[in-house]
């Protein structure tokens, strides 16, 4: 997550590896006034996988939340891809399961506040 005030947004990509992928998907961020905080890529080549996390700022950004997806669409399209879109600002559900030590629980909510 970005360490400023303003919302990020993180694509995690898995696709078939092909030329562009990488190309495509900074040119969406930049044609849409992004600013990209974080890429990291790496291809699987025993099975031909790729995948890539990038986050971008919000700050700025051309689109809202909900016409990333259907603007991202045509991309993930063309490229195969499963991907997923996250917010740094939205915080996932979260289950903690503990052992009958509770010391570990409590380290855990302590650290949380």
């Amino acid at each position: 997550m970005n360490n400023n005030s303003y919302p990020s947004a993180v694509l995690l990509i898995s696709s078939p590896d092909r030329e562009g992928i990488i190309a495509g998907v900074t040119d969406f961020i930049a044609k849409n006034k992004g600013n990209i905080l974080y890429s990291d890529q790496h291809v699987d080549s025993s099975v031909g996988i790729f995948f890539m996390r990038i986050e971008w700022s919000l700050a700025g950004f051309s689109l809202a939340r909900e016409e990333i997806y259907t603007e991202f669409k045509a991309i993930a399209e063309t490229f195969e891809m499963d991907w997923k879109l996250y917010f740094s600002d939205e915080k996932p559900r979260t289950a903690i399961f503990v052992s009958k030590s509770l010391h570990c629980l409590y380290d855990i909510l302590y650290r949380y506040r």
